[in-house]
């Protein structure tokens, strides 16, 4: 009866992946769920109905040829033919189709030729949110892809929040497939060697499976329903941690309940034994596990809230399927678990043996001389901390693919080939909130764009200062060169908000925003909570080891 009903709800959780997984989840999100100050820019503007408010994805569409100039005839026909498919498509893919610059029609200064002359692009600013652009790219890509089979010497690539989010999850699902096939292989190759049975070695592993399908089935239900922006490498963090602890618990007890019945014990009695040790032992490890996890579940981000949710759905199956499952599947199978033994491990275990062999040499040793063995692992783990202090934090972007990947690719050239590589496509928003078409301010503004030409390498130029209808929000656009160290677009950001914006005394409210703001703004957030997220750890900790 327990196995029934545990199938009925298995069954269900597996259609629930089948079915929803993939709207469950999309490309990438690591919003925060408290409001920063790149958000309250972005929402002044989007009231406001200026540029910057709603997030557009922009997606570069790259044109190259190894030996002809842009100027040629034939380069000209290549771009009129993808700039032509891509206006096609219309307003549910394009913002605006009129707006889609055309190489061919601009002076070279207009950004869309490369430095070495057989290089142009075509920016294309995508319908939707950024969100979205995972399926409002598809068009695109087709396009992208039709362009690039000729057997001509062009190469035809594309860029953006849609293609890049395409690439990461098929690199993620090809890993995941790779990761834990070689984790799977190698779990299943120490449980023979483990178990030695091959009424046995299967048990931990399929158990394992059940419990990241279950947990998987979960996520599909709350996406669709409750919760519907899970960053798709969810999945991989489930798996992950699903193979690991499933795996593990699963073993304590099937290996419990051998030791028991090789003592003489009787079938239940044997599995009521394991249940008071190795199954307590679980409960406790697993309760353990989400209190850690639950410190990330606390950092107001949906990306951590969703990895930490996921994770804790998990731990919470394998925790269950192994109390609750695995005693039934013990009681049915019996002494069939210690069939078909594998005669290439030798013997079986001698269970009362504890007077011998590797952890009875160790722990004799260690108690041996506590105090030397305990400073040294002390300071060994205190060793093992200090690579922490001097962590450098980022986003993982195109730059961290594979070569062979499209992106990765036309990333390189964009940075390469055009003045401001990706710089000019992500620059620094001063949203001002007040009085903001105020001469004063106007002013104000003026003494803000001297001081960072003055102080600032990194600062280009300011665009044109742009006010709302009603007068009371105005945008100012700073433009930066390109860099090599991202550290120095932190550095700006940072000294406009801390040294620069208060220097020039301006009338009202003062917020800076965009791209480059909100990663400032999300790592930030990270370290504000990382110190409450170890306090919440260590005192749940506490408690569970009083109780």
């Amino acid at each position: 009866r327990t196995l029934l009903i545990w199938g009925v709800v298995i069954l269900a959780l597996f259609a629930a992946t089948g079915t929803w997984l993939q709207t469950a989840t999309v490309e990438g999100n690591g919003e925060a769920t408290t409001e920063q100050e790149n958000e309250t820019a972005r929402k002044l503007l989007e009231e406001a109905g200026l540029p910057g408010g709603e997030i557009t994805p922009v997606e570069i569409i790259l044109i190259e040829h190894r030996d002809i100039s842009v100027t040629d005839p034939a380069f000209q026909a290549k771009i009129n033919e993808v700039h032509s498919a891509i206006v096609g498509l219309g307003t549910e893919t394009v913002l605006d189709p009129a707006q889609v610059p055309n190489p061919n029609l601009l002076p070279p200064q207009a950004g869309l030729l490369g430095d070495n002359g057989r290089t142009a692009r075509i920016i294309v600013p995508m319908a939707g949110t950024v969100n979205e652009a995972g399926q409002t790219v598809e068009p695109i890509l087709g396009i992208v892809h039709h362009a690039d089979e000729g057997e001509d010497a062009f190469r035809v690539g594309i860029f953006g929040p849609g293609s890049i989010g395409a690439d990461f999850r098929e690199i993620s699902e090809r890993d995941l497939v790779v990761g834990e096939s070689i984790g799977g292989l190698v779990a299943l190759i120490i449980l023979i060697i483990v178990l030695r049975t091959a009424g046995s070695f299967w048990i931990p592993l399929v158990t394992a499976i059940i419990a990241i399908v279950m947990a998987l089935g979960v996520v599909s239900i709350l996406g669709q329903f409750f919760y519907d922006n899970f960053p798709f490498f969810v999945t991989n963090f489930i798996t992950m941690i699903g193979l690991a602890v499933g795996i593990d618990y699963t073993l304590f007890i099937v290996a419990r309940y051998r030791e028991e019945r090789a003592r003489g014990f009787e079938k239940i009695e044997a599995i009521e034994r394991a249940g008071g040790s190795a199954s307590r032992a679980v409960l406790f490890s697993g309760v353990t596990v989400v209190f850690a996890l639950i410190g990330m579940l606390i950092v107001p981000t949906t990306i951590f809230f969703a990895m930490a949710l996921g994770a804790i759905l998990v731990v919470v199956f394998a925790v269950l399927l192994s109390l609750m499952f695995l005693p039934a599947v013990l009681s049915l199978l019996g002494d069939k678990v210690n069939g078909w033994h594998f005669p290439f491990l030798g013997q079986k275990i001698d269970y009362d043996d504890t007077e011998r062999g590797f952890w009875n040499w160790i722990t004799k040793t260690v108690l041996r001389r506590p105090a030397i063995y305990m400073v040294a692992t002390f300071a060994l783990l205190v060793a093992l901390t200090i690579p922490y202090f001097n962590i450098n934090l980022g986003f993982n972007g195109p730059e961290t693919f594979p070569e062979e990947f499209e992106t990765r690719r036309v990333f390189d050239v964009l940075q390469e080939q055009f003045a401001g590589g990706l710089d000019e496509i992500s620059p620094i928003n001063v949203v001002v909130s007040g009085a903001a078409g105020s001469q004063q301010t106007r002013d104000a503004l003026d003494r803000l764009t001297t001081r960072l030409d003055a102080e600032e390498p990194i600062f280009r130029e300011a665009d044109e200062y742009l006010v709302s209808d009603d007068g009371t929000v105005g945008l100012l656009v700073i433009n930066m060169n390109q860099v090599e160290n991202p550290d120095d677009v932190t550095t700006l950001i940072r000294s406009t908000r801390d040294e620069h914006i208060p220097a020039a005394n301006i009338p009202g409210e003062v917020f800076v925003g965009g791209q480059r703001a909100f990663e400032v703004d999300f790592f930030d957030l990270v370290d504000t909570w990382t110190p409450i997220v170890l306090a919440v750890v260590l005192l749940l900790s506490f408690v569970l080891l009083t109780v």
